[in-house]
């Protein structure tokens, strides 16, 4: 995982980040009415589609991919950690 956060690309604004049972699950630090955008690097050859995504309440989210890529783009209009997660289907 990879964000647009920060030099250090996700070190300081994501945590608890874990692939559990096909799915990814992560907690990020979002700022007040600002994009917010986490690149998730799939497997090497698997064909996984997106299944349920979830987010915390009142966080407004866009989900992408892109060249074995899954991107979360997350907004919200205060200062919290959003608590996510994407499913993944083989």
């Amino acid at each position: 995982v990879s964000t647009d956060r920060h030099i250090f690309q996700g070190y300081l604004d994501t945590e608890n980040v874990e692939w559990k049972n096909n799915t990814i699950i992560g907690t990020s630090k979002v700022i007040e009415n600002e994009e917010y955008n986490a690149y998730i690097k799939l497997p090497e050859g698997n064909k996984y589609k997106i299944g349920k995504v979830n987010v915390s309440d009142g966080v407004k989210i866009e989900i992408n991919e892109k060249e074995g890529m899954v991107i979360l783009t997350l907004n919200s209009n205060k200062n919290t950690n959003v608590n996510w997660s994407i499913e993944l289907i083989d």
